[in-house]
């Protein structure tokens, strides 16, 4: 997080790469950690034009941590983007069930729904 915010990115991926390679464990209170490098990891993937890698990264981290707002709230995002409302319907819904008094989700999820029925 630190090379991100001063402006090396690049330095960023290699540290978050790095870690991932030599902390596989993701048993127990780990996969909570490995969760959130792997949505790190993928925002700033995203972020660099690496949009195929950094939503693997997001799944990973559902997968490895399924209780993941924040990567359920990328891969909702993302769909979104992509116009895909039903899948991203489905990823906001499972981040309301983690976070139900978030109104920022709760908006997403509205607006996902009205643009699937239009579809």
């Amino acid at each position: 997080m630190a090379y991100t915010r001063s402006g090396e990115p690049g330095k960023a991926v290699e540290l978050y790469n790095a870690t991932l390679g030599t902390n596989p464990n993701i048993a127990g209170t780990r996969a909570k950690s490995v969760a959130s490098i792997h949505n790190n990891l993928g925002m700033l993937l995203m972020q660099a034009g690496l949009t195929e890698v950094g939503v693997e990264h997001f799944k990973k981290a559902v997968t490895v941590f399924p209780r993941s707002l924040n990567a359920h709230m990328n891969l909702g995002n993302f769909a979104f983007a992509e116009q895909r409302y039903t899948d991203a319907v489905a990823e906001y819904e499972t981040a309301r069930s983690l976070s139900p008094d978030n109104p920022g989700i709760e908006q997403r999820l509205e607006m996902a729904r009205r643009r699937a029925e239009a579809q």
